[in-house]
């Protein structure tokens, strides 16, 4: 059997639910009780990287489990992870999108980790803020607010970070605390900083060596000399990446997987993309096809592996988020094509080669992103189309002169509304210098023509949510309740994500602002 085959056949299995992850999360954060949160987030992230089990599987070129025995879902206690306490039970039996749940699991669940964050997730943080807006949360009719789970989305600076390799944020966070020590500061949000930047670096340099270490002993049981050369190369690529800049097209992709996958260890599932991936994986894909190190057969069994490990996770929702949020997709979204920062077309040949390991895998995930534009070349546009009419709905595709003017119209600046990517389902933001949490709050319109029809009583739940309205008898007078119903509805979704905006920033600092907080600061000098 071909070796895609094999792997994309390994997703077939039923997914469960791991609470590894989230045991792994909860003692690291029972310990470290006291501390800034920027530091307890960071050594509970070095606590899961260095302790939660790994595995390689048969076959496969790019490596990193987000899970013991892929396909399952993570659970994230400290979000929305707990509303699953009350459905351990049915979880396997439901009609759609089953989680199998192991029964040592589920106590775990119950007697060790639910009870410690009953009081510290960010829905308890915010209820006492926003009473009003928790009790229509729960129901789910009105509006959703994705930010009670967590942030996310964002779309990674993947080039920045390749660029350096952690091992120099390591040193440059090790130099910045000398410095301020130096200067006898001790404490603040800097010094703080840099000592949890410091953490994670490390702990994504050990990650990486944990799975070189785990290559180099299965190449020892191995009989199979093909495939004990692979594993030999991979753990000489995962003992350089992510610690050092990746040179080749075989590191880079392990690279932003390795880093990707850490990310979903730290931090709520949900839309952490990969950018303008086309753009900056092309360089050491075009070295090494020049220099002879690989050829396309090979590039795009690297890339298909890559495809395939975005479908290892699903996310854990509960009965009412299967509702609004079915198909258990974590919605990782990757772009192609497109126009450079200068608007000139840089559709290049892995672009093709992506649009092909996308129509010949047909898989839940990645949420591949096409930018099209005036300037897209019409044998791109072909395939494409040939692509989406043969049933590919993986793909969605965005106009770069309309993306392009809707960010200028917000202020963007020309080179980073041209150089913009997408973000988990619709979304677009400039690449690598932007933490949107776009998608925070979905807001059902039709309510507030009910409230408009019914002087702004709900008449599913029998409560009155809208502003009291009279009763319309004009097709202008329903139009302006409407108006004021919706006004109300939005000022309500505003003030939620403002309060559950500050509830991240205080209760869960994570590594990804990290990153980019370090990005941006360096981006400044």
């Amino acid at each position: 059997m071909d070796r895609i085959e094999k792997l994309v056949g390994n997703l077939a299995k039923p997914p469960r639910l791991s609470v590894e992850r989230a045991k792994l999360y909860t003692d690291s954060m029972r310990n470290t009780e006291g501390e800034p949160m920027i530091l307890r987030q960071a050594k509970a992230l070095k606590n899961i990287l260095e302790n939660i089990p790994i595995q390689i599987l048969d076959d496969e070129l790019i490596v990193g489990t987000m899970l013991p025995n892929p396909p399952g879902a993570i659970l994230f206690p400290e979000g929305v992870g707990l509303r699953l306490i009350n459905e351990l039970d049915t979880l396997p039996k439901r009609e759609t999108n089953r989680l199998l749940v192991d029964e040592e699991d589920a106590g775990v669940l119950r007697e060790e980790i639910a009870p410690y964050w009953q009081k510290r997730t960010i829905e308890a943080f915010s209820f006492p803020l926003m009473p009003d807006i928790m009790s229509v949360l729960y129901t789910g009719s009105v509006f959703v607010l994705t930010e009670l789970a967590g942030i996310s989305h964002v779309a990674i600076n993947y080039p920045y970070l390749m660029r350096r390799g952690f091992r120099w944020f390591l040193e440059e966070s090790e130099r910045r605390i000398k410095e301020l020590e130096e200067n006898g500061v001790y404490e603040g949000e800097e010094y703080v900083f840099y000592h949890a930047a410091r953490i994670v670096s490390e702990a994504i340099i050990n990650y990486g060596l944990r799975y070189a270490e785990l290559a180099e002993r299965i190449a020892e049981e191995t009989e199979n000399e093909t495939r004990k050369d692979e594993l030999l190369k991979i753990a000489e690529i995962c003992r350089k990446v992510p610690a050092e800049k990746p040179e080749s097209f075989w590191e880079a992709v392990q690279f932003l997987w390795l880093v990707q996958s850490a990310l979903h260890q730290e931090n709520y599932e949900q839309a952490i993309s990969m950018g303008r991936i086309d753009q900056y994986l092309y360089p050491y894909y075009y070295r090494d096809l020049k220099e002879g190190r690989i050829d396309k057969h090979k590039a795009f069994e690297i890339l298909a592996n890559l495809w395939i490990k975005t479908n290892e996770i699903v996310p854990p929702f509960d009965s009412l988020l299967e509702q609004f949020f079915s198909g258990q997709t974590t919605n990782q979204a990757l772009t192609i094509g497109g126009c450079d920062i200068y608007g000139r077309d840089a559709t290049n040949e892995l672009t093709y080669l992506m649009l092909e390991v996308t129509n010949r895998l047909r898989l839940r995930q990645p949420n591949v992103h096409v930018r099209v534009s005036k300037r897209t070349p019409e044998d791109f546009l072909v395939r494409l189309a040939e692509a989406i009419a043969s049933g590919c709905n993986a793909i969605a595709l965005f106009n770069d002169e309309v993306a392009v003017e809707a960010l200028r119209a917000i202020g963007v600046r020309d080179e980073d509304a041209w150089n913009y990517t997408t973000v988990g389902c619709v979304e677009i933001a400039p690449f690598g210098n932007s933490f949107t949490s776009s998608d925070a709050a979905l807001i059902n319109v039709a309510k507030a023509l009910e409230y408009a029809m019914n002087e702004g009583k709900d008449i599913q739940f029998g409560h009155e949510f809208g502003v009291k309205t009279g009763k319309a008898k004009t097709l202008e007078e329903l139009i302006e309740n409407f108006r004021k119903q919706l006004s109300h509805i939005v000022k309500l979704v505003v003030k939620g994500c403002n309060v559950l905006g500050h509830a991240n920033a205080e209760n869960q600092h994570r590594f990804c602002r990290s990153v980019l907080k370090t990005a941006l600061k360096r981006a400044e000098m």
